[in-house]
């Protein structure tokens, strides 16, 4: 409806815990149309160089564009740690960017799940005020480690140990409206029970976010 605000989803967790199948078929459950999009839909707007799936880690490109690239791949000291990203300044503005392209398309009437991975605690923190005048809701995806391994094994397109480097702290200090594991439920069931909580109500998750991060 003209001058309805959409509602955000946000889905976060780390990568290869099963969020994007989750968006659609969340998608395809939801009665009302929504637009999926995330942060994989804007990291290829960054040149070939600082986008994340375009600069393979090895041993030979380690550190690879300084530590003023857009996003760069960072080796540990000791062999057999994960690999870990880095955004720079022109990532962290980027993600900034996203955000308030989010907003706006929530203000056009567009509801919307966003996938995300909050790799850095003022990511969220931004997007909680940039979503302050919104109906948003906070969705914890999960999966135990070793069968994000395994995926990112079978996959073969993501970089071993990437979701390792961020499995705890893109969950750290986060609250949520419902928290879902895609390797106990199905991609189906995990989208049934956000549905059931969006028939519950507005979302508390941001709010009481907003108050442990003093943001008003």
């Amino acid at each position: 409806m003209p001058g309805t605000r959409g509602r955000v989803i946000v889905l976060n967790g780390a990568s290869s815990a099963g969020k994007t199948l989750l968006a659609r078929e969340l998608q395809r459950l939801l009665p009302e149309p929504h637009l999926v999009a995330g942060i994989d839909s804007f990291s290829p707007m960054l040149r070939p160089e600082g986008h994340i799936g375009m600069l393979w880690p090895s041993r030979t490109n380690e550190n690879a564009g300084g530590p003023e690239a857009p996003v760069r791949w960072v080796f540990p000291e000791r062999e057999g740690d994960p690999v870990r990203l880095e955004f720079g300044t022109v990532g962290h503005r980027m993600v900034r960017g996203m955000h308030l392209a989010l907003v706006g398309l929530a203000a056009a009437g567009n509801d919307v799940i966003f996938d995300h991975v909050f790799l850095y605690p003022e990511w969220a923190s931004d997007l909680l005020n940039a979503l302050r005048d919104y109906d948003v809701y906070f969705v914890g995806v999960h999966c135990p480690i070793e069968v994000i391994e395994e995926r990112e094994r079978a996959r073969g397109t993501r970089v071993p140990g990437q979701a390792r480097a961020h499995y705890e702290t893109c969950h750290a200090n986060m609250v949520y409206d419902v928290e879902v594991d895609t390797s106990a439920m199905s991609s189906l069931e995990c989208a049934e029970a956000i549905a059931a909580r969006l028939a519950g109500g507005p979302g508390e998750a941001a709010p009481r976010m907003r108050v442990g991060r003093e943001l008003g």
